[in-house]
């Protein structure tokens, strides 16, 4: 946990010097240092004869070790930019860094922290709207856990590349705010639009018609009927989230830190009904959840 805090730390500094390619490497040793070294040691805990809990203990821990690793590339990399604006930068007084630091982050937090509890709510919530339509604990938890294994991740998958496009946009729209240049900030949020578009549109129409196809290839085929159906629920949202975090983008660089975080308390307070109206008090059970 503080070797990832400390690497965010450093790629944000990367990202606002426009640095993407270390942050890019970083993230590919982040990501194979995990597998490579989880499958390493998991491995040599199943030849060692140990019990199921040590094997997934010592594949988890491939993950502490790429974080070292990546930790120790963004420190590389940060030293390797720096440049007089640090200097600078230090001069100020620690409490006035602090004071600015926290206005620009705090909103930002509480966004990512809404939505995480958003999630951890709405598992209680259709878990137990699931038991309110009669269906025992183990078969709501098979059905969850269909939809939470197979349909979310493949949605993430998707969202995830618009997210990286964005969070190298803020960054480019956040100078040309401060510039004031509003032609050229309109531009290039019109030209990263039309690359989340190029992303977003083919993945909504694939989700939406070939769910059971595409989870075929990376999942048993007798689990994926039930996971493909909520998939091809969710595929709509693909395109809306994009749009909604192109907008949260822009709005972020222009300094309106607390309009996304309204408007993601107010669609999460929206999901929660919707859930629990859904899945515990009409037919639809766990079709309400992607709904």
């Amino acid at each position: 946990i503080p070797l990832i805090a400390a690497s965010a730390v450093y790629r944000g500094y990367l990202n606002g010097k426009m640095r993407f390619g270390a942050v890019a490497v970083s993230q590919f040793i982040e990501a194979g240092m995990k597998l490579i070294i989880g499958l390493i040691f998991a491995n040599i805990a199943m030849r060692a004869g140990a019990s199921t809990d040590l094997i997934a203990a010592a594949a988890i821990f491939g993950i502490t070790v790429g974080s070292l690793v990546t930790l120790l590339h963004l420190i590389a990399a940060t030293n390797n930019c720096k440049s007089e604006y640090i200097s600078r930068q230090n001069s100020k007084s620690c409490r006035e860094l602090v004071r600015k630091i926290l206005r620009i982050s705090l909103p930002i937090t509480v966004s990512s922290g809404v939505i995480s509890l958003v999630n951890v709510i709405d598992l209680t919530v259709v878990m137990r709207g699931l038991e309110q339509n009669g269906y025992a604990e183990n078969i709501s938890t098979m059905i969850y856990g269909n939809y939470t294994t197979l349909a979310i991740p493949m949605f993430n998958f998707a969202l995830s590349i618009i997210s990286s496009v964005c969070i190298s946009l803020l960054p480019v729209l956040s100078e040309l705010a401060a510039k004031k240049k509003e032609e050229k900030f309109v531009e290039t949020l019109t030209d990263a639009s039309g690359i989340v578009a190029f992303f977003a549109l083919p993945a909504t129409v694939a989700f939406a018609s070939f769910s059971n196809e595409i989870l075929i290839i990376l999942f048993d085929q007798g689990s994926v009927a039930l996971g493909g159906a909520m998939l091809s629920l969710l595929s709509p949202s693909v395109a809306l989230i994009a749009l909604l975090t192109v907008i949260n983008t822009s709005l972020e660089a222009k300094g309106g830190y607390t309009v996304p975080l309204i408007s993601m308390s107010v669609g999460g307070v929206v999901k929660l009904l919707a859930s629990s109206f859904f899945v515990g008090k009409t037919d639809l059970a766990i079709w309400g959840a992607p709904l």
